[in-house]
């Protein structure tokens, strides 16, 4: 047994054994320190040796999941939305990822925008999370220190200089392209609001303000970061409406401008809610199709989880007019907020006056 054991120290150079190269060595000791990085929330330091290991190993031959998890958090703390994605489509097999990644492509959006002189990028309302905040300061800076940003922005509805849009997961909403002033040109106007004449003297201009009331259904909805998901629930909704309505009779359109505020024992929810009314009047009665957009804060109490999400209803509106100026109306409305289906029936009241 002592001879086979002097063999082996004497000859053991000449045993088949696995190599570890010097650049998967190299990986291996800048995963170490990322990790204490990573743990003593350093997360400057960590980005920077993410990068490292990038150079070493352009072709992802030994970076693990969790190391472009890692990387995607340090990237993530900067506000760069966009590398972010990029940085999780690069994991396979991780639940984390996977879920990070789905939040990120329904609740940001792509955008290009170009840089204006003495111009901020702000969000129009609601508040926002630390994430939300780090994403628009990064914009920001990118555009004051270059010509134009190119990336993504949480959804919702933007300022920046004359120029307002609403970000959603498809992208820059209500502008043809966010890096140009917004300017009222009739061929653009057209194209944002169908069966409006163009001709100044075809149409008649009212102020319509209308108070709802209405009860909402919200489907079950998903947590992302737990994987949890919210039960339905029934809340009741009051709103307030101002609108612009164009007429060109029988038939008329009418530009929203709304908020709604619902509430159960567990739910709270705000909305912002622009909409678009197309319908005509005969007599005394009136009906029309609405669309609307929805910009909510939901606050679900029973866990402690507040949820941000933009979606759209669709629906019928009818309403009985006895007195000039004064209706009665009855509306049904069914669409998506977020991951929650929502249905909503309800009544309202609203004076119009010409001017």
């Amino acid at each position: 047994m002592s001879m086979y054991l002097l063999m082996t120290v004497a000859f053991g150079d000449s045993i088949d054994t696995p190599q570890m190269s010097a650049d998967e060595a190299e990986i291996k000791r800048l995963r170490q320190e990322m990790n204490r990085f990573q743990e003593s929330g350093s997360l400057q330091y960590s980005e920077k040796l993410y990068l490292q290991m990038l150079k070493i190993d352009s072709e992802l031959e030994w970076m693990t999941d969790a190391d472009h998890l890692a990387g995607a958090m340090a990237v993530n703390a900067k506000g760069d939305l966009a590398e972010t994605l990029i940085r999780l489509e690069r994991c396979h097999s991780s639940e984390r990822a996977i879920q990070w990644r789905s939040f990120l492509w329904s609740e940001t959006g792509p955008v290009r925008i170009q840089s204006q002189p003495e111009a901020d990028l702000t969000i129009m309302m609601g508040l926002l999370n630390p994430d939300q905040i780090a994403a628009l300061d990064f914009a920001n800076q990118t555009l004051k220190s270059q010509k134009t940003f190119v990336g993504r922005l949480p959804n919702g509805a933007y300022q920046y200089g004359a120029q307002q849009f609403i970000v959603n997961s498809s992208g820059i909403m209500m502008a043809s392209q966010a890096s140009e002033p917004v300017q009222v040109q009739e061929e653009k106007v057209n194209d944002l609001i169908p069966f409006l004449p163009l001709e100044a003297d075809a149409w008649d201009v009212s102020v319509v303000g209308s108070v709802a009331v209405t009860m909402l259904r919200l489907g079950e909805g998903d947590v992302v970061e737990t994987g949890m998901t919210l039960d339905p629930r029934v809340l009741g909704s009051t709103g307030v409406i101002p609108s612009v309505r164009f007429t060109t009779n029988p038939f008329y359109t009418q530009l929203e401008l709304g908020y709604r505020v619902a509430n159960n024992a567990n739910t709270e929810f705000r909305s912002f809610v622009p909409g678009l009314v197309v319908g005509t009047r005969l007599n005394d009665f009136e009906v029309a199709l609405r669309a609307r957009a929805d910009f909510a804060r939901l606050s679900f109490n029973e866990i402690g989880y507040i949820k941000r999400s933009i979606g759209y209803t669709y629906g019928l509106k009818g309403g009985y007019c006895p007195i000039a100026g004064l209706c009665v109306e009855g509306q049904m409305e069914t669409g998506v907020l977020g991951s929650h289906s929502l249905f909503g029936t309800g009544l309202s009241v609203s004076y119009q006056l010409s001017i």
